[in-house]
């Protein structure tokens, strides 16, 4: 009978601690989810922040080198229509030079 008691109270005992070990990784493995869910929104945060960082840094990049390159196609525009300017105020520089010319001869 003692035998019995015993042996029921052992079989209590380990199913108390059984209960208590379940309960506590239960716990920890509920404190494990929330923090790597607290890791992973911190992560997302830091990469969607470093992404946003880099977008702005590449259209800065971009922004940058299409002012640069605009204005030296306006320089070189610039320098094509001056020459041309330039060639059409000669010839017609000559022209009248040669339209005189004719008058002064006849």
């Amino acid at each position: 009978r003692l035998e019995s008691e015993v042996e029921r109270i052992t079989n209590d005992l380990n199913k108390s601690h059984a209960v208590e070990i379940q309960l506590s990784i239960a716990k920890q493995s509920e404190e494990l989810t929330a923090s790597h869910g607290e890791e992973l929104a911190r992560l997302r945060s830091e990469m969607e922040l470093s992404t946003s960082e880099a977008i702005a840094q590449a259209t800065e990049k971009l922004a940058t080198s299409h002012t640069t390159e605009i204005k030296k196609l306006q320089s070189e525009l610039r320098a094509a229509t001056s020459s041309e300017i330039e060639c059409i105020l000669a010839d017609a520089e000559q022209q009248r030079v040669s339209e005189a010319e004719c008058i002064t001869n006849e």
